[in-house]
């Protein structure tokens, strides 16, 4: 049995790749070994100001006793992913009656657990900006157009054509 790596595309033995990765443990060790580590406290690289600054505002916008949020671990962690405070998130939410931006409708996709899906923050991948809210499928019809405002356009107008016999 082999397996392809998806480093270097080469068929190996199950034994060349570490258990559960994706990678040979060549491919592996190279991304490893290439990424940038804070160089020390007072650094001026990009990377390490970056890095700085993200620390900097998580640890400005933490509460500073988070069991006030027990049953709200994931609202906790979807609100620092995306910059925003737990209050601005769960705003949202009560602005749009936890509906989704784009159909209005709510939530009904359930997720592994059984409960059903919060709805979806919508940001831009490469600002942050964050959009609004939407349930899973108005998500995933936006990430399989790819989220190009072209492709989204040209599919309505063909859905608005008439239809042809």
């Amino acid at each position: 049995m082999t397996k392809t790596c998806w480093g270097c595309k080469e068929e190996k033995s199950p034994g060349d790749f570490y258990q559960g990765q994706s990678r040979c443990k060549i491919c592996s060790n190279k991304i490893r070994s290439s990424r940038h580590r804070m160089c020390f406290r007072g650094c001026a690289c990009e990377p390490c100001k970056e890095q700085r600054e993200k620390d900097r505002w998580y640890n400005r916008n933490r509460p500073t006793d988070q069991s006030q949020y027990p049953s709200q671990a994931s609202t906790y962690r979807r609100a620092v992913r995306y910059r925003l405070t737990v209050e601005e998130l769960e705003a949202m939410h009560v602005e749009r009656d936890d509906r989704c931006d784009i159909c209005g409708n709510r939530e009904h996709v359930k997720g592994s657990t059984g409960k059903v899906k919060s709805l979806a923050v919508d940001h831009n991948s490469e600002t942050g900006y964050v959009r609004g809210l939407l349930c899973s499928n108005c998500n995933r019809a936006l990430g399989l157009l790819g989220h190009d405002p072209e492709r989204i356009l040209t599919a309505l107008d063909h859905l608005l054509r008439e239809h042809i016999k």
